[in-house]
């Protein structure tokens, strides 16, 4: 069966049944519930325009106050996660999130700064230079509930709300006090987490004024990878010698496999080992006989290099045959003093197999867990990081974290005052600071050049009398070599982050003629962000020390060298000396700084009666504008930091002004064949200092031919403004791969050799080959960008029947189709250099940014930038269902209620590119053909008792293309109001204690092994919660 049948047959069979299982007890938007009828205290995240009888135009996914209690919600990006609609962003398992440390949501996978976050209906100031929010400003406790629109709404609030809104609608107006305090942990005792908040409040001024107070503290513990079998390794990655595929954590476990015709996949880890490796430099063929020219290499052991006593087929993939004798390196090495018989023909286990072999890896050395030169071992089953059984490779699993540490504190104060019976202010203060940590294995100095000036002869003969016999064993004695190493002894790379919001925002509303109200709001956010890394390596230290701090006549350096330069000793284990650790440590520092000033308002009000009822519109105006900076150290801006590219200080401004007005036109009504017809229009206009004018439009329709059935459609034009990284981006370093066009190896023509050439400054490129495979790159904004548009389009129909048979049925589903075109998209080398070279004109723009050596023809550096050149497409179904019983209905006690939310993804394109039912390393890296949630709750007197299931479905790997596992969950919870004033919550996630799978893709991503963002990783977790009031 295909999976286009097996998505029909759902999708007709939910839409049949109308049983459709619910959602992580998130209810659909239908007609306001009767304890939320009051005009005046209603948020209506789809529209501005609120009317009592209102049913949504736009799918609308409401997650409320006992759904956040039950799921024992201390963290807002876990409680969204679970949403069928997001794509999960970055989480607490985000150690290597490779950008913006903090939490994120992303509607539809279309990407975090496409989806909006609204506080009570407000802009919320992004927390970096890209316009991203980090979640963890905003206080979980204090959530009242949470509306998530999925499709533009721009016309409604402006840029950015391309694949939706997400309005966290916090809590104000209370009286009296409470305290919470919730303990948590996985069952093993890993991650506990523990928070304490307290909300207190009360009315003055005989009831016209009330304060409101909310302060809470979280604190969450790190777990490290090491703690778990399934995540302590790198792995790796060996087909059997069926094809299948398998993800392998030791060297026997991958020699099962590959000693029965399997092959290795990909190699687990990093090639960097722990304690360095050294390059041989064997001669090379160069004439293409067979026969290594002498003199073209500085191989250890002998001029013609290494052999292997069965000849070239022997040699073919890499390694002696085990049992093989070595000719020319081995033979020379193992007579060596010092070696011994380390490198004897036969006596080492070159490829982990439990075999004793040859040489490996044309005779590059490396140093083992005691110190001792050996034949570097990477390959057969060595492509495990198994140190245990021989293989060089650098496991750095166990410097990762799985669950990143992190604490927050957040005070927030709200008061209003009834200044008249129509007039009403409101101050809300409101103060998050948050920190957390990532931890990086210690950094993996590579292509390093040792130069053999007098201080580092001194020095390898005292320490390494076996490294001086094979680096006198080379024709050329005291050239140059080079090596890999990480720097274990400094330690492992940390940084430490800390994000502070502040935000202030006064508002002001009333009403006037019976039917109209308005409402002017003025704000100010401030978003601070520090990150402060450690352990970081100085690269222009590690190059002084590795030539001894001299020139290479052996002259002291003078004042060019650092203060304290001292020669390094980095060959073997634990070497580096602490003044040698000290010489190369240097701590990094990076600020973010976002500021915003908001004036906003409008009026709304019924326009004129129609037959059908009212006109209601709103006219309304917005001010935003916004400072970004990022700034960072000296050592990062000019890429002394090894391990790391250079990045820029970046600053911009951006300021909009924006008009926009809704109607809602009632036109038919209480007619036999119409219980309700109407239009729901909205028009805005924005005026950005950055991109100019931008209009952005809705057009939406609502059909009730009953009053159960509504058939709802619209329309929305949607914008994404630039932010101001992409529009200030100031020559960020990189080093991506290419391939030059002008090498001979692609048979230029005669025209594209001339245009080389000139390009070259006159440089001869006949017979040009470039000499490194990547080429530096500067990467800038584009100040002339433009604003991305999107075409969204849903349509769905509410089922909201009063006459089911047993208990109370509601249930939506809906259709979406979202285009944007015009995206921003990051234009690498690659292009600029086909751009330029396909052209043949030196008067092309792209020709200027490809910059040639004129000395020798290669690409110097390529300047990079974006433009609005690419395309995403997505479309779908969500369905949401919701049933409830009162049990006395059947004979029983208590009350039942079930809910489901199901999401289907018919189509996700880039660039026309398919990408549904795939999984790609990373973070949001997976887009399943289809995700539910089903919840239940019982409530029974004084106890409530609630069942969630999760499920994903298998994907297949993007980079391997094998199928990966379903995920699937049980959480449960029970809640006790022991009496009026005390209540305890209970509640188990992962009930069955379902461990995270090993996935192929999972091996790439730097996360574990896993997709933290599909599967758990901690097994089964608890929480236990405790509320007082007073």
């Amino acid at each position: 069966m295909n999976k286009q049948t097996v998505r029909g047959r759902l999708l007709a069979s939910t839409m049949i049944c109308g049983a459709a299982f619910a959602a992580f007890a998130a209810a659909p938007a239908y007609a306001q519930d009767t304890e939320q009828s009051t005009v005046d205290e209603v948020v209506v995240t789809g529209s501005r325009i609120v009317r009592q009888d209102f049913t949504e135009i736009s799918p609308v996914t409401t997650v409320g106050a006992e759904q956040l209690q039950m799921t024992a919600t201390l963290s807002v990006e876990s409680l969204l996660n679970e949403l069928p609609q997001v794509i999960p962003g970055n989480t607490k398992t985000s150690n290597n999130a490779g950008g913006e440390d903090f939490a994120t949501i992303d509607l539809r996978g279309l990407g975090t700064n496409r989806t909006l976050v609204l506080v009570n209906g407000e802009r919320v100031p992004a927390s970096s230079t890209t316009g991203t929010v980090d979640l963890n400003t905003i206080p979980a406790s204090l959530i009242q509930r949470v509306e998530v629109v999925t499709g533009g709404a721009s016309a409604v609030y402006g840029s950015d709300a391309i694949s939706g809104v997400v309005n966290f609608i916090l809590k104000d107006d209370y009286e009296g006090a409470e305290i919470t305090a919730t303990y948590g942990s996985a069952f093993d005792g890993n991650a506990p987490e523990v928070e304490i908040n307290g909300l207190f409040g009360g009315n003055f001024a005989d009831g016209r004024g009330n304060l409101t107070a909310y302060a809470a503290y979280y604190n969450r513990e790190k777990v490290s990878q090491s703690e778990y079998d399934w995540s302590r390794t790198s792995a790796a990655v060996v087909s059997d010698a069926s094809g299948n595929l398998h993800v392998v954590d030791t060297a026997a476990e991958a020699q099962n496999y590959l000693g029965s015709g399997g092959s290795m996949i990909f190699a687990g880890g990093s090639g960097t080992p722990a304690w360095g490796w050294i390059a041989n430099r064997p001669d090379v063929d160069t004439d293409g006989d067979g026969i290594p020219e002498v003199g073209t290499g500085n191989a250890f052991g002998s001029p013609t290099g290494y052999a292997c006593s069965g000849g070239a087929a022997d040699m073919a993939d890499g390694f002696c045959d085990d049992g093989a004798s070595i000719t020319g390196y081995g033979a020379s090495l193992s007579t060596r003093p010092g070696l011994g018989a380390t490198f004897g023909a036969g006596n080492t286990d070159t490829n982990c197999d439990g075999v004793a072999g040859g040489a490996v890896n044309g005779g590059n050395l490396s140093f083992d867990s005691q110190g001792r030169l050996s034949p570097r071992n990477t390959g057969g089953a060595c492509g495990v990081p198994d140190r245990a059984a021989g293989s060089s490779r650098y496991s750095f699993a166990p410097d990762n974290y799985l669950i990143i540490p992190a604490e927050r504190f957040n005070i927030t104060t709200i008061g209003t005052y009834d200044i008249t019976d129509d007039i009403r202010a409101k101050v809300q203060l409101s103060y998050v600071n948050s920190s957390s940590e990532v931890q990086l294995a210690p950094t993996p100095a590579t292509g390093l050049t040792i130069k053999l000036t007098p201080a580092m002869q001194s020095l390898i003969q005292t320490n390494h009398a076996d490294l001086w016999a094979a680096l006198q064993s080379r024709p050329t004695p005291l050239a140059d070599f080079t090596m890999d190493r990480r720097t274990n002894e400094v330690g492992t790379r940390n940084a430490f982050i800390e994000n502070s919001a502040l935000s202030l925002l006064t508002t002001v509303d009333g009403s006037f003629n019976d039917n109209w109200d308005w409402s002017v709001t003025a704000s100010y956010g401030q978003n601070h962000g520090l990150s402060r890394g450690t352990n970081s390596v100085n690269r222009t230290a590690l190059n002084q020390g590795l030539a001894g701090c001299q020139t290479a006549a052996g002259a002291p350096l003078g004042s060019a060298a650092l203060p304290g330069c001292v020669p390094l000793d980095i060959f073997g284990q634990n070497t580096l000396t602490d003044e040698m650790v000290d010489f190369l440590r240097v701590s990094t520092f990076a600020s973010t700084k976002v500021e915003e000033h908001r004036l906003a308002g409008y009026v709304r009000g019924d326009l004129m009666e129609l037959p059908a009822g009212p006109i209601a519109a709103v006219f309304g105006f917005e001010y935003r504008g916004t400072d970004a900076e990022f700034r960072v150290d000296n050592e990062q801006r000019t890429g002394n930091i090894y391990g790391f590219n250079a990045i820029q200080d970046q600053a911009g401004s951006v300021d909009v002004r924006e008009l926009y007005t809704e109607l809602s036109v009632p036109l038919l009504k209480d007619l036999s064949f119409a219980d309700y017809f109407g239009l729901e229009l909205g028009l805005r206009y924005s005026d950005y200092s950055s991109i100019g004018e931008v209009w952005t439009y809705k057009i939406g329709g609502e059909y009730a031919p009953v009053d159960w059935l509504r058939f709802r459609a619209v329309y929305n034009e949607a914008t994404r403004a630039p932010s101001v990284f992409e529009l200030f981006q100031n020559g960020d370093q990189g080093f991506p791969s290419y391939t030059d066009p002008c090498n001979a190896s692609s048979s230029p023509s005669a025209q594209l050799v001339a245009f080389c050439s000139s390009q070259a400054g006159g440089h001869s490129m006949a017979g040009f080959e470039q000499n490194n495979a990547q080429v530096e790159a500067f990467a800038f904004g584009n100040p002339g960008l433009k604003p991305e548009t999107a075409e969204t389009f849903t349509a769905g129909v509410v089922f909201q029947p009063d006459w089911f048979p047993l208990g109370d049925f509601r249930s939506t589903v809906d259709y979406y189709d979202i285009e944007i075109k015009d995206a921003i998209q990051s234009l690498g080398a690659q292009f600029w250099i086909n751009q330029c070279y396909n052209s043949l004109d030196a008067s092309n723009p792209a020709c200027a940014r490809v910059v040639r050596d004129t000395s020798t023809g290669d690409i110097d550096f390529v300047n990079t930038t974006r433009a609005n050149a690419s395309q995403f497409k997505t479309k779908g179904w969500d369905i949401q269902a919701e049933w409830s019983l009162d049990m006395e209905d059947v004979g029983m006690k208590g009350r039942l209620r079930l809910n489901e939310l199901l999401s289907l993804i018919d189509s996700y394109t880039i660039n026309g590119s398919e990408y549904v039912g795939y999984s790609f390393s990373g973070i949001g890296g997976a887009l399943p053909e289809w995700k539910s949630a089903f919840s239940a709750y019982y409530t029974l007197g004084d106890w409530t008792l609630f069942g969630r299931w999760s499920y994903v479905p298998t994907m297949t790997s993007a980079s391997f293309g094998n199928e990966l596992p379903e995920a699937s969950y049980v959480d449960m919870s029970a809640r006790w109001d022991m009496t009026d004033n005390f209540q305890v919550t209970a509640f188990i996630g992962n009930v069955f204690d379902k461990e995270a799978p090993q996935t192929t893709e999972g091996t790439l991503g730097g996360q574990a092994n896993t997709d933290p963002q599909v599967y758990r990783v901690l097994g089964r977790t608890f929480s236990i919660s405790g509320k007082v009031r007073f």
